[in-house]
């Protein structure tokens, strides 16, 4: 079973569709980076499984994602081989 410890990433799986769902309405489903980190474990998770073929990425509410959550990334602005995003890039490539 895929798992997320994450509480700003819910998951739901119905057969061998696994929906995965952007959980932070209050910020509109702006992305932190523990949330790509999240997101990058639970595709690279459903990649690897024979029980999943169908990942839907949904946000909570009547919107999907307002994008980065700035203040998050002022914090850590390089990007590199082993950050969040692209992580998270790399495991939807795949």
């Amino acid at each position: 079973m895929i798992q997320s410890d994450c509480a700003q990433i819910r998951l739901h799986q119905d057969q061998r569709i696994l929906t995965i769902q952007l959980n932070r309405p209050e910020r509109k489903n702006a992305l932190s980076l523990s949330m790509y980190s999240a997101l990058a474990e639970v595709i690279q998770q459903a990649n690897q499984s024979s029980e999943i073929r169908v990942l839907v990425l949904k946000g909570q509410d009547e919107f999907f994602t307002s994008g980065n959550d700035l203040m998050d990334f002022m914090n850590d602005p390089e990007i590199r081989a082993d950050h969040p995003v692209v992580r998270f890039m790399n495991a939807l490539m795949r």
